[in-house]
């Protein structure tokens, strides 16, 4: 997950809690901002999988792992189930 250190989360994430996931723009490029369901940043899809993510739709995602010790970008861990459109 990126940007998790520009996000000053102020709640407690659990594995198995829900998230929201929609696209934005930042810097004139797509971005998709990982969100509390309480709508709190928790960090972003990384750029490396933004193109893939455009091309699908997110049918559920969540916080499948949580290391409050780990470096930032890989604090947490996110699983999205989505179908690729067509």
């Amino acid at each position: 997950m990126a940007g998790v250190r520009f996000c000053k989360l102020r709640e407690n994430v659990s594995p198995g809690d829900r998230v929201v996931i929609n696209s934005d723009v930042f810097q004139d490029s797509i971005c998709y901002p990982i969100l509390t369901t309480n709508n709190k940043p928790i960090g972003y899809v990384p750029r490396s999988l933004v193109s893939e993510l455009s091309k699908s739709q997110i049918l559920d995602a969540y916080v499948s792992a949580v290391d409050q010790h780990a470096v930032p970008w890989k604090r947490f861990e996110v699983t999205v189930v989505s179908k690729v459109l067509a």
